[in-house]
């Protein structure tokens, strides 16, 4: 069964006659199934998540081999919210990755420290990236976001600048001393939003 869930709950079945592969089937959706203030949230065939980001990007499946698609949309508003309440989590696992990478340089340990620079670096990239996608559903909070992710951003490139010349005592110091405090920063920042805009939110 090819299905679609809209955001108030309700079920519509896909008619796929005619159509031989996902990106077919997925063009389909988007332009007859999914309502104009909505969007895919997510696609699960035969069980299992399939990344995408539009018809064109979906991988080359072919119908014949899929017994059943569940396709999910939503508010561009609570899908930007969700990820802002994943944010957190992403952001309290790379302050643990963080503090110990600081003690691994501080001990000389300079191997796993250097794995762990570049786990919680390339989460924190992953961060900015997010926000920048976020940035318009929550208008009230632009000051803060263009302020703090300034500021981070350059924390992060004086990060990498210790890295370079090796100065490694220097760059545990600027771990614990300035990068650290941003990522609390923005903690508080996602916290208050998930929390004034969860309930008050327009759906759109």
């Amino acid at each position: 069964m090819f299905r679609i869930i809209s955001a108030d709950g309700s079920i519509k079945e896909i008619s796929a006659s005619g159509l031989e592969d996902l990106p077919e089937l997925m063009k389909k959706v988007e332009k007859d199934y999914i309502p104009l203030d909505q969007v895919i949230n997510d696609i699960r065939i035969d069980g299992e998540t399939i990344e995408g980001s539009g018809s064109d990007d979906w991988p080359l499946i072919p119908l014949s081999v899929i017994t059943d698609i569940e396709i999910t949309s939503d508010y561009p508003h609570r899908i930007a919210l969700r990820g802002m309440k994943q944010s957190i989590q992403l952001l309290n696992e790379s302050k643990q990755v963080l503090l110990e990478t600081a003690e691994s340089f501080k001990s000389n340990r300079l191997s796993e420290a250097q794995n762990g620079l570049i786990q919680g670096i390339t989460a924190l990239e992953s961060f900015v990236r997010f926000l920048s996608v976020v940035r318009p559903f929550f208008q009230d909070s632009i000051g803060q976001f263009d302020l703090y992710q300034n500021k981070l951003l350059t924390v992060l490139e004086d990060l990498l600048l210790k890295q370079k010349d090796q100065n490694w005592n220097a760059l545990a110091d600027a771990l614990l001393n300035d990068l650290l405090p941003q990522m609390e920063s923005w903690k508080e920042i996602v916290n208050s939003i998930v929390q004034n805009e969860g309930n008050s939110a327009p759906p759109a």
